[in-house]
């Protein structure tokens, strides 16, 4: 079953991730109109990765991955909350998920 679904979980992540970037660029705002524009900035790419995540291209799929590993390197950046570790190991998963994705070749067909 998770076979059929891992296409659509990495699809959900990244819309959630989306979502998130998006409402802390928002919350951010009245503090530094730069930053929350970097935060809503980063939530549109993962919004538009959530779309082309499903294509077969080997570059589109390269950049998405390269695009989360920046993520994961500017997680570090900054100083650790518990946020920070919360969306870290949702960075990991997406990584796994489309790795799983990717080597099952029943997930890209169809789609």
């Amino acid at each position: 079953m998770i076979e059929g679904m891992q296409k659509h979980i990495s699809r959900g992540i990244m819309a959630g991730l989306c979502l998130f970037w998006i409402v802390l660029g928002i919350l951010t705002l009245e503090n530094s109109v730069i930053m929350a524009i970097l935060l809503m900035l980063n939530g549109v790419v993962f919004g538009f990765l959530a779309f082309v995540c499903k294509s077969k291209n080997r570059v589109v799929r390269w950049f998405v991955y390269i695009y989360i590993v920046v993520n994961i390197i500017l997680t570090f950046t900054d100083q650790m909350g518990m946020i920070d570790w919360i969306v870290l190991v949702v960075y990991i998963l997406l990584i796994g998920f489309l790795l799983m994705e990717e080597r099952n070749p029943k997930t890209n067909q169809g789609q």
